[in-house]
C-alpha cells in the first residue's frame, strides 16, 4: 500500500496536473480564502507591516500544501489548532500588562455582537497570530480534497468577521458564491465528473 493510499490521498493521476474541475474547485477555495484575507489584510494595512502578514500567508499556504501529502486530516486539525494556541499565546504576550482570561473572553463575546475588530489592543499581533491556522487548515484540506471541511475553515473565519461587522457585503457576498463553487466544482471532483 503506497503513503498515498494509507494518507487516503487520492492525488491527480496524470503527471500530477490537475483537472479542469479540480483546478475550479481550487481556484473557488483560493478566492474564499482570499475573501477571509482580505478584511485581515485591510487591519494590517492600517498599522503597518504588511509584509510580513503576506510572509505569514505565504509560510502557511506553502505548509499546508507540503504537510498534505505527509499529515493525517486529523493531525492537522490538531496542527491547525496548536498554530492557533501558539498565535493567541503570542498575542496575549505583546500586551502591555497581564489581561486576565475573564477580559479576554468578554472582549471575544463582544466582537461576536458587532464591535469592530478594531477595538482589539495591539490589532496587528492579534492578526498576525490568528492567520496562520484557518490559512493553513483551508488549504490542507483543499488540497486533500476535502472541499467541505476547506470551506468551514476559510468559512468559519469569513463568518467571524461577518459578525464584528468587519467584512462589508460585497466581500461577504463573494465569499459565499465562492464558497457555493468550491462545493460545487469539488463535487464534481471527487465523484471524476467533467
Amino acid at each position: 500500500m503506497s503513503t498515498a493510499d494509507r494518507l487516503g490521498i487520492d492525488w491527480p493521476a496524470v503527471g500530477g496536473i490537475p483537472g479542469r474541475t479540480r483546478t475550479a474547485a481550487l481556484v473557488a477555495v483560493a478566492a474564499l480564502l482570499g475573501s477571509t484575507l482580505q478584511v485581515l489584510y485591510f487591519f494590517i494595512d492600517v498599522v503597518g507591516l504588511p509584509s510580513r502578514f503576506l510572509a505569514v500567508v505565504a509560510a502557511s499556504l506553502v505548509a499546508a500544501t507540503v504537510l498534505a501529502r505527509l499529515l493525517t486530516p486529523r493531525s492537522a486539525v490538531a496542527l491547525g489548532g496548536v498554530l492557533l494556541l501558539v498565535g493567541l499565546w503570542w498575542y496575549v504576550q505583546q500586551l502591555s500588562g497581564s489581561p486576565r482570561i475573564g477580559e479576554l473572553l468578554t472582549d471575544t463575546l463582544s466582537l461576536l455582537t458587532g464591535n469592530t475588530l478594531l477595538r482589539i489592543t495591539n490589532i496587528r499581533a492579534w492578526v498576525l497570530g490568528v492567520t496562520p491556522a484557518p490559512t493553513f487548515l483551508t488549504w490542507y484540506f483543499a488540497m486533500r480534497r476535502r472541499y467541505a471541511l476547506a470551506v468551514a475553515a476559510a468559512g468559519g473565519t469569513l463568518g467571524f468577521l461577518v459578525l464584528t461587522g468587519d467584512a462589508d457585503l460585497l466581500t461577504t457576498l463573494s465569499g459565499v458564491v465562492a464558497a457555493v463553487a468550491a462545493l460545487g466544482f469539488g463535487d464534481f471532483d471527487r465523484r471524476g465528473e467533467p
